[in-house]
């Protein structure tokens, strides 16, 4: 208030009299909003009660002596490479809380890809650690770079030191979905379009020999409860298996019971290709359920069942 009547006599110096009502009721709509703009940049991150933190996924047993892990909250909970996302952390302070508490949050894909990380002390500058009391609970926003590709699910995980102490440890399941670029079916070098389990299209292949990469596109057709393994096997003229490079479908980073109907997705794979292969050699992929070993069902566009629902793709 002292700083506005000081302005307004300058003003008064040397402004037209016509202008005093404008440039005094600007002072005062400024004396008045300054307050509440300052107490809402400074305002401690606490909450009332534990119910507060009922929204946010829990990290379960995530205690770590000076505090306790309450939860954690992903927004937006969709993403793509070049975006800024937000990670809440819930915190209950159990005093003594030592002054050089921080934490690291990471964001990794399922397939153990870092999307980004922050190392800070929790609550920054408004709320630091060596002033929090026994029972505060805490929120503590981390803006985090997306710097992966996609598409991939993502999970959180904090370490928590003091100084250069670990005190321990926390991860959270998937809360990220990582969106890829869009897949142009014109780059598919050789379409197909076979169908496995109802569920998923395989809509095409390319292959290439140096390195020996088999890369095949899944359009996805209906959602799944679990996550399957792709196999590429070559075979003999005999049928007998002479290479072999099972594994999950985008090196684990998108399990398939995350796929939503629509996708087309590129899932490369190192092919068991070998110098001076046998004339009549076969290229065969599928799924199969990783518990137990069943195959999906594979079937030609004329819904003809595929003998041992392995798809021949390639022949030498």
């Amino acid at each position: 208030a002292a700083f506005s009547l000081l302005l307004a006599l300058g003003w008064d110096a040397v402004a037209p009299r016509r202008w005093m009502g404008v440039i005094i009721a600007g002072l005062l709509a400024l004396n008045l909003f300054t307050p509440f703009a300052i107490a809402s940049r400074y305002a401690l991150p606490l909450l009332d009660s534990a119910d507060d933190v009922t929204g946010a996924a829990s990290f379960g047993d995530a205690d770590f002596g000076a505090a306790r892990l309450l939860g954690v909250e992903v927004e937006p909970d969709e993403a793509q490479a070049g975006d800024m996302v937000d990670v809440t952390l819930y915190w209950e302070a159990q005093a003594p809380t030592p002054a050089d508490l921080r934490a690291v949050v990471r964001l990794w894909t399922l397939g153990g890809r870092l999307v980004g990380q922050r190392d800070t002390t929790p609550a920054g500058d408004v709320y630091p650690p060596d002033l929090w009391r026994a029972d505060d609970l805490v929120r503590d926003v981390y803006r985090l770079p997306v710097e992966a590709s996609g598409p991939a699910m993502c999970r959180v995980t904090v370490d928590v030191l003091a100084g250069a102490e670990s005190l321990g440890a926390a991860t959270m399941p998937p809360l990220l979905k990582l969106v890829g670029p869009p897949v142009d079916t014109d780059q598919i070098t050789h379409p197909l379009a076979y169908t496995l389990g109802d569920m998923i299209e395989l809509a095409g292949y390319d292959l290439s020999t140096e390195p020996p990469m088999v890369t095949l596109y899944w359009r996805v057709l209906a959602e799944m409860d679990e996550d399957y393994t792709v196999f590429v096997h070559l075979l003999d003229e005999d049928g007998a298996l002479i290479g072999q490079g099972d594994g999950p479908p985008l090196n684990g980073d998108y399990p398939t019971s995350y796929w939503s109907p629509g996708e087309l997705l590129v899932d490369t794979h190192t092919a068991p290709l070998q110098d001076g292969l046998p004339a009549d050699a076969h290229l065969l992929v599928g799924l199969y359920r990783p518990s137990d070993g069943a195959r999906l069902p594979a079937y030609t566009s004329a819904w003809e069942r595929i003998p041992n629902d392995a798809i021949a793709i390639h022949d030498w």
